[in-house]
Parts: C-alpha cells; sequence; structure tokens
C-alpha cells in the first residue's frame, strides 16, 4: 500500500512541505528531483519506514565516531552505508555526493538536524563525504 503525503511529510507543516519542495527544485538538477519523487512514492509504508531508521542508524553511528578522523575505515564504511541509503533515492554521482555533503553545513535546516545528534556533525558529514568522493567514488 503507499504511502500518503500525511505519512510521507509527517512532522512537517504544509508550508514547510511546499518551501522544501521548491527548495529542491530550485537547488538540484529538476531530473533528480522527480526522480527521488518516483521512487518515493512507489515505497510501502513499511519500506520508507525502514529507510528512516536507516538514515537514523547510520547518522547516529557516525555521530559516536566524530573523534575519528573523516577518513578513518570506521567512519568511511558508515558513509558507505550513508552513500547507499540517499542512493535509494536517486543517482548519486560523485558529484552530486559532494554537493549533498556541503548542502549538509549550508543549509540551516541540514545543520540543524545533523548537529541535534551530536554538536559539529554537519561538518563531520560533510568532511566524511569529501573523503569518500575523493578516495572511493572518484570517477563514478
Amino acid at each position: 500500500m503507499k504511502m500518503t503525503d500525511e505519512e510521507l511529510y509527517a512532522g512537517f507543516t504544509k508550508e514547510q512541505i511546499e518551501r522544501y519542495k521548491r527548495e529542491a527544485r530550485e537547488r538540484f538538477d529538476p531530473d533528480l528531483v522527480q526522480e527521488s519523487e518516483r521512487r518515493v512514492s512507489k515505497m510501502s509504508k513499511a519500506q520508507w519506514n525502514a529507510l528512516k531508521e536507516e538514515g537514523e542508524e547510520v547518522t547516529r553511528l557516525i555521530a559516536a565516531l566524530m573523534d575519528k578522523v573523516p577518513g578513518d575505515p570506521e567512519v568511511q564504511k558508515l558513509i558507505a552505508r550513508h552513500h547507499a541509503m540517499i542512493g535509494q533515492f536517486y543517482p548519486v554521482s560523485t558529484e552530486v555526493y559532494r554537493g549533498l555533503g556541503q548542502l549538509y553545513v549550508e543549509h540551516e535546516d541540514f545543520r540543524k538536524y545533523y548537529d541535534k545528534y551530536r554538536p559539529g556533525l554537519a561538518d563531520f558529514m560533510q568532511a566524511a563525504i569529501a573523503y569518500y568522493a575523493d578516495h572511493t567514488l572518484v570517477g563514478e
């Protein structure tokens, strides 16, 4: 059974939802935004919840490793999980993934989201994603 918009955007006001949709279309490749919306619209509630849980678990685990350097193998293993999780929304090229990491530090809402797990996590995620893009995704 497909999700309703209310289930998909649980916790957001209609104004926030419209703002996020507008910002996505203005900031990102419209084809990637459309592909993400297409993929999410085909997910069941259980699939969506599993994807959200994976994202939260990976984020918590990365936050717990912030005493390590972004290129540490443990950190990079989790960043690979993060990359795979993001890949369920849209194709994630090196450039797109690097840009997503930059978005985490530039966009106030993303920074707040990550920093609520642990102060400085947005910056750590950006650095770890950049390392992953430079050392693992190069050429993709």
